[in-house]
């Protein structure tokens, strides 16, 4: 038989027992309120059957430290500390995007950007800022494009086949793997162009002229590192001929010079050339079928004329471009632009916009399409560097 003494200490047991099991009890319940989601703030301050601070203390009938700290009511990590290992949502573009033209202001390809801009605007939801980086061959600009931070707030526009060209046989600028082609927008057929009183209708007239006369007929082409100075010294080597060709640093001052009279003849894409063609004859087309009959007075191509030359279509194409880094870097932003241009270049009020001052300029490619067209172009001009890396003279026109 236990004695009274005995059946106290038992008393005294079951009594701190049963209040360690209370005290327990109402710890668990202060963890799961602040676990629960009760602090969205994520300040870690939570209420249970007392007041749970950030240190872990918690009150209940008395301050007990095994209870709160033992439950993490403290420090939660229910939907207060959730949110800071998800990545904040990338809503680009928050500010202006700049666009870098290579071009000068009023050129053929800042009409197109121009044109382009409120709809590629409208897509992004944020402004385009236009820039102007014109020279080195018009190299420039995608020059500065390929420099530029790789976070989509900087691209711009490229020529080709000048920039494949000039990327071959010019020192300090850029690798061609060094810029992301987004898309091409359009492409323009070069030409021969003369003026309305020149005494030649057809090229076989000009080209008997100049055979009687070498080195006296006078062209004008926008630099030498371009498709029109090679159509002009393919058309020499095929009638064995000698034009005097002078470079005029871009396809705009080049058409001045012609209808300046300070030249005879020019090799010009035919649509850059719209604002002049009433004042001019277009004696060949250097494109694989002559798409523009009410433009040139259906005047031949190059090809029919000369069935084994050595490229039938020769020409401008404008593409919008980006730093490389871009896709790896920042590849949802690169896919939002890719769509915005896409959708802004296919959209029906562009293209009629686009075809109102220069009809069939528009010849949309896809970003991956272009960029195939363009090393593709890189490997076909690389087994005529001798051309282009030949001196001519070369001359400046007042605008």
């Amino acid at each position: 038989m236990k004695t009274k003494k005995q059946r106290t200490l038992i008393a005294v047991l079951c009594c701190i027992l049963a209040v360690s099991l209370l005290l327990a009890g109402c710890g668990s319940s202060g963890g799961t309120t602040a676990q629960s989601g009760t602090t969205a703030s994520g300040t870690g301050q939570s209420t249970g059957t007392g007041q749970s601070t950030g240190t872990g203390q918690s009150t209940g009938t008395g301050q007990s430290t095994g209870a709160g700290q033992s439950a993490g009511a403290g420090q939660s990590t229910g939907a207060g500390q959730s949110g800071s290992d998800t990545a904040p949502a990338d809503n680009f573009p928050e500010k202006p995007i700049t666009f870098i033209v290579h071009t000068d202001a009023g050129s053929a390809a800042d009409n197109i950007i121009r044109t382009l801009q409120p709809y590629l605007e409208a897509e992004l939801g944020v402004p385009l800022v236009i820039e102007y980086k014109t020279g080195g061959g018009s190299l420039l600009g995608p020059k500065v494009v390929s420099e530029s931070d790789p976070d989509g707030y900087t691209i711009g526009m490229a020529g080709a086949p000048n920039t494949e060209i000039g990327l071959l046989t010019m020192d300090g600028m850029f690798a061609p793997e060094d810029i992301t082609i987004l898309g091409r927008l359009t492409s323009d057929a070069a030409c021969y162009l003369v003026r309305k009183d020149a005494p030649w209708n057809t090229l076989q007239e000009l080209i008997e002229d100049a055979r009687n006369r070498p080195g006296q007929i006078v062209c004008s082409v926008a630099n030498v590192t371009g498709d029109n100075y090679l159509g002009v010294r393919l058309l020499e080597e095929l009638e064995d001929i000698d034009i005097n060709v002078v470079a005029f640093g871009g396809g705009s001052s080049a058409r001045l010079a012609l209808m300046g009279g300070h030249v005879d003849m020019t090799q010009s894409s035919l649509l850059a050339a719209a604002s002049i063609l009433e004042d001019c004859k277009v004696l060949a087309l250097n494109w694989e079928t002559n798409n523009w009959p009410e433009l040139t007075d259906n005047c031949p191509t190059m090809v029919s004329l000369y069935p084994d030359i050595a490229k039938a279509s020769l020409g401008t194409k404008n593409m919008i471009i980006a730093p490389s880094g871009l896709k790896t870097a920042y590849p949802a932003r690169y896919e939002k632009l890719i769509t915005a241009i896409s959708n802004a270049a296919n959209n029906p009020d562009f293209i009629a916009a686009l075809d109102a001052t220069n009809p069939g300029l528009w010849n949309f490619l896809d970003g991956e399409t272009a960029t195939r067209e363009f090393f593709s172009s890189i490997e076909f001009y690389s087994d005529y560097l001798d051309y282009f890396k030949e001196t001519v003279e070369t001359q400046t026109i007042e605008k």
